[in-house]
């Protein structure tokens, strides 16, 4: 069921031969994004599903109908995440409760089920997505019909690792000046395991002046699984670290 697109996936593999290191999230996303042959790229954790379906024409179709969002050529877009609550009695979301559209998020929503993704844990990473404007798709002189503009905060920072105020939400569509690839900023390669490891791809973003909007009719939900196994001691050593 998944040969169609298959046809237009690439896979490429990064081997590393030190296995005690924590997971190299920023090198496989630059190893991605280096080898795109697309003017936009999604940047999007496996463990998220991006909607509506058929999500990918849907964008195209969006962009094709409404010029000013090709003509932002230094801009992230947002796709808003969000969070299934599971039952009392599972331990994790399945595929069979993700919403299938925004009507079905307000529902959800409104019945507990539903949540905007860590805002509660990470406000400065995801609340400037401002999940109530999507939610309720609030309307003003300014507002195109696709997508609002948020702010993030400043770009005071020298680089990625400083401690400059940017901030940024999580899951976004790439898009590259000039409508190529070649001017992308990319992820930091020091930063692994847990804690800030895209956040230093969105400073990079923000200093060399790109701007955030986001699609008012798209989203991603995150797929509830297990959680990583490891020492959380080790783990919270290694947030502190890229801190």
């Amino acid at each position: 069921q998944h040969y169609n697109g298959l046809n237009r996936t690439s896979f490429h593999v990064v081997i590393e031969k030190n296995t005690s290191q924590w997971y190299p999230h920023n090198v496989l996303r630059n190893v991605a994004m280096d080898a795109a042959e697309s003017d936009y790229v999604l940047l999007l954790d496996v463990d998220y599903i991006p909607f509506p379906r058929g999500c990918h024409d849907r964008v195209i179709h969006a962009m094709q109908r409404n010029p000013l969002i090709l003509e932002r050529k230094r801009t992230l877009f947002i796709l808003p995440a969000f969070q299934l609550i599971p039952s009392v009695n599972a331990t994790h979301a399945t595929e069979e409760m993700l919403p299938a559209s925004k009507a079905e998020i307000r529902g959800l929503i409104r019945d507990g089920k539903m949540r905007p993704f860590h805002v509660k844990v990470s406000y400065g990473g995801h609340g400037p997505t401002d999940f109530n404007k999507w939610i309720h798709k609030a309307t003003t002189q300014n507002d195109n019909g696709d997508f609002y503009e948020i702010s993030v905060g400043t770009r005071e920072s020298k680089n990625c690792q400083g401690t400059g105020k940017v901030r940024c939400a999580s899951r976004v569509i790439h898009s590259a000046a000039h409508g190529s690839l070649a001017n992308l900023c990319f992820a930091v390669l020091g930063f692994r395991g847990f804690g800030k490891n895209k956040i230093s791809l969105f400073h990079e973003c923000t200093i060399a002046g790109y701007d955030y909007a986001v699609l008012e009719d798209f989203y991603c939900v995150h797929l509830d699984h297990p959680l990583t196994s490891g020492n959380e001691e080790q783990k919270e050593f290694m947030r502190r670290k890229n801190l």
